[in-house]
């Protein structure tokens, strides 16, 4: 799907496709897996996911979420920084659970 925002800048152009390239199904299912006391999970996915949270709601921001738009850019890269690195995972999870 083409983007309809014509943009020169890389960062925002990647933002804009994400939506083809993760669902939110794709977060509901890494919710399931984490949550999920069946299946195994190494240290690393557990890891992964606290620690962008905890970056997200606990940790001093790089760049402090007050100063508008600017404020959110560092949040989101580590949330999909996160997100890419178990998304491999998030596939296998659902392999496994049948859908």
């Amino acid at each position: 799907m083409d983007n309809p925002i014509k943009t020169n800048n890389k960062f925002l152009n990647y933002l804009f496709h994400l939506k083809d390239k993760y669902t939110i199904e794709d977060v509901k299912y890494l919710f399931k897996m984490i949550f999920d006391k069946h299946y195994k999970k190494d240290i690393k996915t557990y890891l992964l996911f606290f620690g962008a949270l905890a970056y997200v709601f606990i940790v001093p921001d790089l760049i402090p979420d007050i100063i508008p738009i600017f404020g959110l850019i560092d949040d989101i890269t580590i949330i999909l920084f996160a997100f890419s690195l178990l998304k491999k995972e998030i596939d296998k999870y659902k392999l496994e659970k049948g859908k």
